[in-house]
């Protein structure tokens, strides 16, 4: 789960900028928020609000950003390709720094929870600094680690031998400078021997979580979740019991809607011409005591956004880590938008301690959240700033946090005067 992340000159963020998913201990009781062995409370949703162009999917994409770069970069680019990040544009020639704490499993049959802290400097360039850290007592202990030398155009490597990889110093020095060296480590050895060695769990089991992670972000915008329909049949394919949850969400919310089944179907493929085979959702109606069905092409954009969304989400539910969405409800009813964020506080459902990262025109969500799962966002002179709710002056546990927003009492709200 992760406890919170500081980073610095990221797109319209010049200053440094800290998200936290820590609740106060004074914070009233929320099934949104979940405690970990130390008796502490980390919330499992997070809801961004703030005026168009403010920055709210800004600061969302160091979080995304992170669950590309760490398990993915070493392969996905080429050697002396830019790293696919926006530094602020008025400061491009300054480093960027991503800071994350975050707490995952040893493993499955073992529940003990262990904290870390990956944090990494870096330019379009190349990465300056990299660490990944276990926490060890009340200190962090080093688990890999690089620095680029300038003088020596190399980096100085620091790999734990309790903790780190057991790969020799003269491999890791190889390691792309636009690449993380996590993701380098486990593209050069297979995952069996890795774990044949002591401390390889380490880089393991983080790496590993931020595969879990799921997102509609890129560098510049998002992708649309509804052109997902395949991977998302997929995914419901292979999960049945969250298909089931999913359907009876979207039955609810569709009036139309009497039952959704995953069927084969012969399409020709617009490309080569040819007939091929492929399972459709399809939506069957009924109507005056007879149905027809047809096939989700033919249903409406929301109900298409829901069907691919609603995979993203249980997906995460399923593996653990954090959905992190850009609007994904804006095609969706203000009400199936609170039943997704509900699904997070359901213990029965989230299994695996998954949080939801996501922002918001709804601000319905905020009938039902506390101060401590909502960050408002404002843009002044062209840099973004971000707080969390609990940090206004003024605003008490009791107050409601709808009406405050609404009425412009916590900022983060379009000005037309």
């Amino acid at each position: 789960m992760i406890k919170n992340y500081t980073f610095k000159n990221f797109q319209s963020y010049l200053n440094e900028c800290h998200v936290d998913f820590t609740v106060n201990k004074k914070a009233a009781h929320s099934y949104f928020d979940y405690q970990l062995e130390n008796g502490s409370k980390v919330a499992r949703v997070m809801a961004v609000l703030g005026a168009n162009g403010a920055g709210k999917s800004n600061l969302l994409k160091p979080l995304a950003f992170l669950s590309w770069f760490i398990p993915h970069s070493f392969g996905s680019i080429e050697k002396n390709e830019r790293i696919p990040f926006i530094p602020y544009a008025l400061n491009d020639n300054e480093n960027t720094f991503i800071e994350l704490e975050f707490v995952i499993p040893k493993w499955e049959d073992n529940k003990d929870e262990f904290e870390y802290k990956y944090s990494i400097e870096l330019n379009e360039k190349r990465v300056v600094k990299e660490s990944l850290k276990v926490k060890t007592s009340r200190l962090y202990s080093n688990v890999i680690s690089r620095e680029y030398d300038d003088s020596r155009k190399k980096y100085k490597i620091k790999n734990s031998d309790k903790y780190g990889s057991d790969l020799a110093t003269t491999i890791l020095e190889r390691a792309p400078e636009n690449t993380s060296i996590i993701s380098y480590v486990l593209n050069m050895v297979p995952e069996e021997e890795l774990w044949k060695e002591n401390g390889n769990e380490f880089i393991l089991l983080a790496s590993g979580y931020f595969e879990s992670n799921k997102t509609n972000l890129v560098e510049i915008g998002k992708h649309n979740l509804s052109d997902n329909i395949e991977e998302a049949t997929e995914f419901y394919l292979e999960n049945p019991e969250y298909f089931e949850k999913v359907k009876s969400l979207l039955m609810k919310y569709d009036l139309g809607i009497a039952d959704i089944t995953l069927e084969p179907r012969i399409l020709t493929d617009s490309r080569t011409g040819k007939e091929i085979e492929k399972t459709l959702p399809v939506f069957r109606h009924d109507s005056n005591g007879r149905f027809f069905k047809i096939p989700i092409f033919l249903e409406s954009s929301g109900t298409q956004s829901a069907y691919c969304v609603l995979s993203a989400i249980t997906e995460t539910l399923a593996k653990g880590g954090v959905a992190i969405l850009d609007e994904f409800d804006n095609d969706l009813h203000p009400l199936l938008t609170m039943e997704i964020v509900n699904l997070f506080k359901d213990d029965l459902v989230n299994l695996n301690n998954a949080q939801l990262l996501f922002n918001t025109h709804t601000v319905d969500v905020l009938k039902n959240l506390r101060m401590q799962h909502c960050y408002l966002v404002e843009k002044v002179d062209g840099v973004s700033d971000a707080y969390r709710a609990d940090q206004v002056d003024g605003l008490l546990a009791r107050d409601n946090l709808y009406a405050k927003y609404i009425s412009g009492a916590l900022g983060a709200v379009p000005e037309f005067e």
